[in-house]
C-alpha cells in the first residue's frame, strides 16, 4: 500500500489506525484458517430467545453428517474474523426446526456476532482450551460430590463448551450460576474470552454467592481509646461494619436470590476480679489453665447474637449499625460516669445511677483484644459449621468467618487451645478457601502479625528471630496460615499516612507489653527517622540487659533498619516465596496445605515480609462471593514411596444399587461418588498423575473409553466412562495434611479402595478443651425485647434458683458449657458399602420401642457424621381443631388418676385402654367386662365403611381420607405411577406382615377409630431416575432415603425424615416444594423442626463425663432457655405438676401438640470397637433419648422439652431462614418475643404453686395438696 511495514507505519493518523486494524483482522483470520480443519460450510445464522430454548447453540439436522461425531465447531464471521465462538456437534445439539445454526441472542450480543451467514469449521480441541474458569454459584447447596460431578461433566467428551454471557451453564446441576471469567490457554497474552472448553489442565475456581457467614465483633477495651483521627475506635469499627454490610452482604433489590445466611455476634471477655486493671507482665496474661480445665470457676466470656437470617432480610444499614452502637454508647456512658464518680471519691459500686453497660458488664471490666476470647469464639463457630449436615440447608454453599476487632493481630492464648484450633482449621475448617478474615480497625504494628502468643512460645520480638519453647518441634506455627489479616484505615486525610511521613505514626500507636529476652534491642536515635522519612540506620544496636525483665516498648521504628509498616507488618493473605503453588486448580488459595501455608518457620521472621493489606474493593468483592476451597490439582506423586503400605489396607466395593448392565461404567460411576464423599468429609484434595508419571498403570479389566454421546445421554450428565482417560487410572485423594491417601481402581472383581499411610494426626488426636461462658440472644428492636419483667436490663444471671419469683433466666446471660474437640470421621468401609448398595441406617433416635431392651444402637446412622445429610419434616392438619390434643390428654389423665410420671405417654394409656375395652382385650386381661370408651369419636367407623355416625367421627374420617390422598401423591412423586419396593420396617413384630393388607400407599396404616397411636419406623429408598418431577431423568444416579411413621392416627402428627449422601439439592428442592404443595392442597402443612436441637449428636467418647450438657455436640448460639423445676417435690406432687403443665401448654393460647414421649432412657450410644477409651469413660452411659416430653408449637415456631430437672425452651432456628423481607423478619422476631412472654405467663403460676405446696408440706410436716396450693395462690393473685 504505502510501502511501509507494519512496524514503521504511523498509528497517529486515522488512515494508519484503520490500516493496522485491518491487517490485524486479516492475521487473525489467517491464524484461524490455519488452526481450523478443512471442510468449512457457510450456513445461515439465526438467533433465538431464552423463552424458546436455553441451549446456547443449535445446529440443523442437515449438518449432522457433515461434521464428525461430537466435533468442536468454530463459528467464523466474515465481518469480524477474530470472533471466538465454538459449539459441539453433540447429537442432542441438533434440531430439525433450525436452518443452519441458531445462537442464543445473549451469546451473539456478547461476542458481537451480527452476520446473516457464517462459516462453520471443524476446529482442533486445543484451540478452544481454557486455562482458567471462575464460576459463581447461587441459591443452591452443592456438596463436594456435586461440584466434582459438575466438574467431570465439564471435562467429559473432550470438554463441554461453556459461555460467560448466560447464567444457566450446567443448569441441570445448578439452576443459576454465572461465569465471572474465562481465560484462554492459547494466544500471546492469554486474554479473556467469551467461550471455551474445560480440560483437566484448566484451573476451575468455584465461588459461592450464598455462604453461611458468621460476622464477629469483638468488644474490648481498645474500642474506647482514641485513634489517629481523634475518633474512638468503636466509631471506626462501626464505619467498617457499615461498609461490610453495604458492599458485601446486602442483596440488591433487583438481584435474584437471597444472598448469604448471616449471623451477627458480639463477643468479649471480662477481666477476673483477682486480676488488676493495670498492665501486667506477659507471663500472667495467658488464660488460667486451671480455670479452663474445670467447671469450678465463673466464666468470664460473653456472647450476644444480635441478628440472624438471610441477607435479603437484612434491615437497613443504619438500623443494623444502631444495634451495635447502642451497646458501645452504653459502655462509653458507663465508663464516663464511673470515672467521674471515682474522681469525686464516691465508690462506683455505691452509685446506683451508673448504667451497667453491656447487659451488666462494665467498660472498665473489659479485657484487651490480644487477651480476649477470639480463639474460643472461633471454636464455637466451628462447632456450628461442623454440624451443617443436620437440618441441611438446600440453598447455602460454603462457609466463611469474618471478625472485626480493635486489636492489631496479636493473640495471646493457651497453647492447648491454639493447638486444637489450628488442627480444626487445617483438618476440617470452613469450606471457603480463605476461611477466616480478621479485620483490624487499627493501624498495623511494627512486628510480625498475625501472631499467636502462648506461654513458652516464640515471640514476635525475639532477638535474631530465634524461636523459644516447643512450638517449632510440635509443628505449631505462631503465624497461622488460616488467618487472613486485613486492616481498615482509620482515616485517609491524616498527614502521618502520607508517603515520606509515616515515621510520625509510631508516636501515636498504643503501647504493648512484650517480655524481653536475651539479646540486643535496637534503640534508634532521633535522627534515624527524619521528617523526610529516611529509612537509613544511623547507629548500631544498643544492648540491653536481660535482667530488666518485661519492658514497655512503643511500636516505633526500633526493629532493625526496615522501613516502618512496610517492612515488618505482615498480612496472612500475602504469600511468601516459600508458599507452594498448584499447577492446575486453586492457585494461591489452595497452596500450602499440609505445611505452614507458606508462613515462616515457627519463631523465625519471614525473609521478605509483605506490606499490610487494607480493606477495599478486592476484600468486599471477595466476601460478596467467597472462593470455595480447591480440591483438584495435577502432577502430584503418591504420598508414600512404599507400595506395600498402599496394598496393606484395602476393601472391595461391589456396586449393586443401580442395575447397570455395563459393569465397568457402574464401577466407574460409583468410584466418582466415593471420591466426592471423601472430598466432602475433610479438607482433602484430589490429585491425578500426569501421563508421563511412572506411577500410572493400567489395571485388570480396564476397558477403552466409549464413544462420546453414544447412548444419547445429554452432555451435562456425568458418566464415568466419558471423563478424560487420565482421571480414570491415576486418581489419588489426599488429606489436607498430606498424611492420608486413597486410591481407587476398577477391576473385574469389584471396585478396589486402597488406603495407605498412618491416619491423619488430626483424626488420631483425642485432645479436647473444656470451656464455659455466657450467651444471650437479642431478637428484635421492639422496646420490650431483651427486657425483664421489671422493665430494666438484666444482669448476669447464672441459674434460676427454682423459686420462680422472677423469671429472668431466659432474658439474662445464660451459662453454657462446651467441650471443644476435633470432628470425628466416618467409617469409610461402611460408607462405601452404603453407596454401593447397602441399606442406609437411620440416624435419628425415633421412635422409642418399649418392648426392646437397651442393648445395641438402633440408629447407627449418626456414626457416619457429616456424610449423611438430614431434614426432619412434620405433617400436621391446617385446622387447629384437628391438631388439638386436649381431649385425648384429659381422657388419659382420667385413666392415670390426674398425674403423669416423667415421660409417660398419654397416647399409650389410651391405646391400652382401647385394647381393654374390646372383648378380646378384656379376655386377655383375665376376664371381666370391657371398658367404656372415653373419647366421643372412639367408636367412629373406619374409612372403608364411610360411616358418619357422629360429627366427630365424620370429621376424623374426612381427615383420614385427605391424608390418604397426601400419601398417594407422595408415592406417585417418589415412584411414579408404579409402586416402589415394599417398605422395610425396623420392627420384627409378627403382626407387621398381616397389617400390610390394611395399609395405604407408602405402607402407612390409617387409623380412623382412634384406638391405636404407637408407631414404628418404615423406610424406602427413592431413586431420582424414577421420580415424577421436572429435574428427574433416566440416567440420574442420585438417591435418598425416607424414614417415616407406619401409622397415622390423629391428633398425633406424622413424622417424615429425609436422609441422603449422594443427591443433588436440585432434586431435593423440587421434592420438598412439590410435596409441600401436595400437603397444602389437601389441608395439611409441613413443619421443619431443628434436628440439632431435638437430637444433638453424641460427642466422642473421650469427652464423656457426668455433665450431660457436654456429652452431646450442641449448638451454643441456639442454646435453650433453661427453667429449673423444684427438686423437693414428692412423686405424687411431681406427677400432678407434669399433668398441669402439659394440659396448660396443650390448651390455647399456646396450643402446643405432643411430639415425642419417653418414659425411660433409650438409644444407648455404643463405643465403637476400634475406639480406644479409658475405663472411666467406658463406665459412662450416654443415651440419645432422655425421659420426658417434647412439645411443638402448632406452626413450629418453638419447642418445649419437659425433663426431670428442667424445662427447656427452644426457638426454631430454621424459622429465621424463611423470612425474605426485613419487615417480615421483624414481625417474626417480635412474634418469638411474644410467644416467650405467653409461655412464661402460662408456666409461672403452675410452677410457683408447686413450689408453694412443697414448702407448705415441708413446714407442716405433712402433705399439701397441689390443687389446694394452686387455689390459694390464684385467690391471692385475684385480690
Amino acid at each position: 500500500m504505502d510501502g511501509l511495514g507494519p512496524a514503521r507505519r504511523k498509528r497517529t493518523t486515522v488512515g494508519g489506525g484503520f490500516l493496522q486494524q485491518l491487517e490485524r483482522r486479516v492475521a487473525e483470520g489467517a491464524a484461524a484458517d490455519k488452526a481450523a480443519v478443512p471442510g468449512g460450510r457457510v450456513v445461515p445464522l439465526t438467533r433465538h430467545e431464552e423463552r424458546e430454548t436455553r441451549d446456547p447453540c443449535l445446529l440443523s439436522t442437515s449438518l449432522q453428517g457433515v461434521f464428525a461425531h461430537n466435533a468442536l465447531i468454530c463459528v467464523v464471521s466474515k465481518k469480524q474474523p477474530g470472533i471466538r465462538l465454538y459449539a459441539r456437534a453433540h447429537p442432542l445439539n441438533f434440531s430439525a426446526s433450525v436452518r443452519g445454526i441458531s445462537v442464543l441472542r445473549a451469546v451473539a450480543e456478547a461476542v458481537g456476532l451480527t452476520d446473516k451467514d457464517v462459516e462453520l469449521r471443524e476446529a482442533r480441541d486445543e484451540e478452544a482450551e481454557l486455562s482458567q474458569v471462575v464460576m459463581v454459584l447461587f441459591d443452591r447447596y452443592l456438596s463436594k460430590r456435586d461440584i466434582w460431578h459438575m466438574h467431570l461433566a465439564l471435562m467429559q467428551d473432550g470438554g463441554q463448551v461453556i459461555y460467560d454471557s448466560i447464567d444457566h451453564n450446567l443448569q441441570e446441576h445448578i439452576p443459576r450460576s454465572r461465569i465471572e471469567k474465562l481465560t484462554a490457554a492459547v494466544g500471546p497474552d492469554r486474554t479473556r474470552v467469551t467461550c471455551g472448553r474445560v480440560t483437566p489442565r484448566t484451573e476451575v475456581i468455584f465461588k459461592s454467592g450464598c455462604v453461611n457467614m458468621v460476622v464477629l465483633i469483638q468488644v474490648s477495651t481498645e474500642l474506647f481509646t482514641f485513634g489517629l483521627s481523634g475518633r474512638a475506635y468503636w466509631e471506626v469499627l462501626l464505619e467498617c461494619l457499615a461498609r461490610l454490610v453495604d458492599k458485601s452482604l446486602r442483596v440488591p433489590p433487583t438481584a435474584v436470590g437471597d444472598g448469604h445466611y448471616i449471623r451477627l455476634i458480639l463477643f468479649g471477655r471480662r477481666r477476673s476480679a483477682a486480676e488488676p486493671v493495670q498492665e501486667v507482665a506477659h507471663t500472667d496474661s495467658s488464660p488460667d489453665a486451671r480455670r479452663r480445665g474445670s467447671w469450678d470457676d465463673e466464666p468470664q466470656d460473653f456472647y450476644e447474637v444480635l441478628w440472624e437470617g438471610v441477607a435479603r432480610a437484612l434491615p437497613t444499614t443504619h438500623q443494623l449499625v444502631m444495634r451495635v452502637r447502642q451497646v458501645f454508647l452504653l459502655l462509653q456512658e458507663q465508663m464516663a460516669r464511673s470515672r467521674f464518680r471515682g474522681a469525686e471519691g464516691t465508690p462506683v459500686s455505691d452509685a446506683p445511677s451508673v448504667p451497667r453497660g453491656w447487659h451488666g458488664i462494665a467498660a472498665d471490666e473489659l479485657e484487651k483484644a490480644s487477651k480476649g476470647n477470639l480463639l474460643e469464639c472461633l471454636n464455637i463457630v466451628l462447632d456450628h459449621l461442623d454440624q451443617h449436615h443436620l437440618d441441611r440447608s438446600l440453598r447455602i454453599t460454603g462457609q466463611s468467618i469474618v471478625a472485626l476487632t480493635a486489636g492489631n493481630g496479636l493473640i495471646r492464648t493457651s497453647k492447648d487451645l491454639y493447638k486444637l484450633t489450628h488442627r480444626r482449621f487445617t483438618s476440617s475448617g470452613p469450606s471457603s478457601a480463605k476461611a477466616f478474615h480478621l479485620i483490624c480497625v487499627r493501624e498495623p504494628p511494627l512486628h510480625q502479625v498475625p501472631w499467636i502468643q502462648w506461654e513458652g512460645g516464640p515471640e514476635p520480638l525475639d532477638a535474631a528471630g530465634k524461636a523459644r519453647g516447643k512450638g517449632e518441634a510440635e509443628g505449631l506455627p505462631p503465624r497461622p496460615p488460616w488467618i487472613e489479616l486485613v486492616y481498615h484505615k482509620e482515616v485517609d486525610f491524616c498527614p502521618c499516612l502520607q508517603k515520606g511521613a509515616r515515621w510520625m505514626q509510631a508516636s501515636f500507636l498504643p503501647l504493648e507489653v512484650i517480655s524481653k529476652t536475651a539479646g540486643a534491642l535496637h534503640i534508634p536515635r532521633l535522627e534515624e527517622a527524619s521528617a523526610q522519612g529516611s529509612t537509613q540506620s544511623a547507629c548500631a544496636s544498643v544492648p540491653v540487659s536481660p535482667l530488666l525483665g518485661p519492658v514497655k516498648v512503643a511500636h516505633a521504628a526500633f526493629l532493625t533498619d526496615l522501613h516502618p509498616l512496610e517492612g515488618l507488618a505482615r498480612s496472612g493473605s500475602e504469600a511468601s516465596p516459600t508458599r507452594g503453588t498448584s499447577s492446575a486448580h486453586g492457585g494461591a488459595a489452595g497452596a500450602g496445605r499440609g505445611s505452614n501455608g507458606g508462613q515462616s518457620t515457627p519463631g523465625h521472621a519471614a525473609s521478605t515480609p509483605a506490606p499490610p493489606t487494607y480493606t477495599g474493593h478486592a476484600l468486599w468483592a471477595e466476601l460478596r462471593a467467597p472462593v470455595l476451597r480447591p480440591y483438584f490439582r495435577t502432577g502430584v506423586s503418591q504420598p508414600t514411596d512404599k507400595k506395600t503400605d498402599m496394598l496393606s489396607r484395602y476393601h472391595i466395593v461391589d456396586p449393586t444399587r443401580f442395575n447397570n448392565e455395563d459393569k465397568f461404567s457402574e464401577k466407574m460411576n460409583t468410584m466418582m461418588d466415593l471420591i466426592g464423599c471423601r472430598l466432602e468429609a475433610r479438607t482433602s484434595e484430589l490429585c491425578y498423575e500426569t501421563a508421563g508419571s511412572n506411577n500410572v498403570r493400567c489395571w485388570v479389566g480396564q476397558q477403552p473409553q466409549k464413544k462420546a454421546g453414544e447412548s444419547g445421554v445429554a452432555n451435562w450428565c456425568m458418566q464415568g466412562h466419558r471423563v478424560p482417560q487420565e482421571l480414570q487410572n491415576g486418581v489419588v485423594i489426599r488429606a489436607g495434611s498430606g498424611s492420608v491417601g486413597w486410591r481407587m481402581e476398577v477391576q473385574d472383581n469389584g471396585l478396589f479402595v486402597y488406603h495407605w499411610g498412618a491416619d491423619d494426626s488430626a483424626d488420631a488426636d483425642k485432645s479436647h478443651y473444656k470451656y464455659q461462658f455466657y450467651i444471650r440472644r437479642r431478637y428484635s428492636d421492639h422496646p420490650t425485647a431483651g427486657l425483664t419483667r421489671a422493665g430494666t436490663r438484666s444482669d448476669v444471671d447464672d441459674e434460676d434458683d427454682g423459686s420462680w419469683t422472677g423469671v429472668s433466666a431466659g432474658d439474662a446471660w445464660q451459662k453454657v458449657k462446651r467441650i471443644f474437640h476435633l470432628p470425628q470421621r466416618p467409617d469409610w468401609n461402611r460408607l462405601d458399602k452404603i453407596i454401593g448398595g447397602d441399606d442406609m441406617p437411620a440416624a435419628l433416635p425415633y421412635p422409642v420401642d418399649h418392648s426392646s431392651d437397651l442393648k445395641g444402637d438402633r440408629c447407627p446412622g449418626w456414626q457416619l457424621r457429616s456424610a449423611i445429610k438430614q431434614n426432619l419434616l412434620v405433617i400436621v392438619p391446617d385446622e387447629d381443631a384437628d391438631l388439638s390434643q386436649v381431649e385425648h390428654f384429659r381422657a388419659a389423665l382420667a385413666l392415670s388418676g390426674g398425674r403423669l410420671a416423667v415421660g409417660e405417654d398419654p397416647f399409650e394409656l389410651l391405646e391400652e385402654h382401647a385394647k381393654a375395652s374390646t372383648p378380646e382385650g378384656a379376655a386377655a386381661a383375665g376376664g371381666g367386662p370391657a371398658s367404656e370408651p372415653l373419647l366421643p369419636d372412639e367408636g367412629a367407623a373406619s374409612p372403608t365403611t364411610a360411616s358418619t355416625a357422629t360429627p366427630e367421627g365424620a370429621r376424623r374420617s374426612a381427615l383420614i381420607a385427605r391424608f390418604a390422598r397426601v400419601l398417594a401423591g407422595l408415592e406417585d412423586l417418589c415412584f411414579g405411577a408404579g409402586a416402589g419396593r415394599t417398605p422395610s420396617s425396623s420392627s420384627t413384630s409378627p403382626s407387621f406382615a398381616s397389617d400390610q393388607a390394611k395399609r395405604s400407599p407408602m405402607g402407612v396404616q390409617l387409623n380412623a377409630k382412634g384406638d391405636r397411636f404407637l408407631v414404628r419406623r418404615l423406610s424406602r429408598s427413592v431413586k431420582v431416575s424414577g421420580m415424577s418431577m421436572p429435574s428427574a431423568h433416566a440416567q440420574s444416579r442420585d438417591w435418598f432415603e425416607l424414614f417415616y411413621d407406619d401409622l397415622f392416627s390423629p391428633p398425633k402428627p406424622f413424622i417424615l425424615v429425609m436422609q441422603w449422601m449422594v443427591c443433588s439439592s436440585v432434586h431435593l428442592v423440587n421434592f420438598r416444594l412439590k410435596f409441600t404443595r401436595i400437603c397444602e392442597d389437601n389441608g395439611f402443612r409441613v413443619l421443619r423442626l431443628p434436628i440439632a436441637s431435638l437430637f444433638p449428636q453424641p460427642a466422642p467418647p473421650e469427652v464423656w463425663s457426668t455433665e450431660k450438657e457436654t456429652n452431646f455436640d450442641r449448638l451454643a448460639f441456639h442454646s435453650p432457655r433453661l427453667l429449673r423445676l423444684p427438686g423437693s417435690l414428692s412423686p405424687e406432687a411431681r406427677g400432678e405438676l407434669n399433668a398441669r403443665l402439659l394440659e396448660a401448654w396443650l390448651r390455647p393460647p399456646l396450643g402446643l401438640f405432643c411430639l415425642l414421649c419417653s418414659s425411660r432412657v433409650d438409644f444407648k450410644v455404643e463405643v465403637m470397637p476400634d475406639q480406644a477409651v479409658s475405663e472411666k469413660v467406658q463406665n459412662h452411659q450416654v443415651f440419645q433419648r432422655l425421659r420426658g416430653w417434647v412439645l411443638s408449637h402448632r406452626e413450629g415456631h418453638f419447642l418445649v422439652a419437659l425433663r426431670e430437672e428442667h424445662i427447656m425452651y427452644y426457638e426454631n432456628r430454621l424459622y429465621y431462614a424463611e423470612a425474605r423481607d426485613p419487615a417480615i423478619w421483624e414481625q417474626r422476631s417480635q412474634l418469638l418475643c411474644s410467644l416467650w412472654s405467653s409461655f412464661t405467663e402460662v408456666t409461672r403460676p403452675i410452677v410457683s404453686a408447686a413450689v408453694a405446696a412443697a414448702a407448705s408440706a415441708s413446714a407442716g410436716g405433712g402433705r399439701s395438696s397441689y390443687r389446694e396450693a394452686s387455689d390459694v395462690r390464684r385467690e391471692a393473685s385475684e385480690k
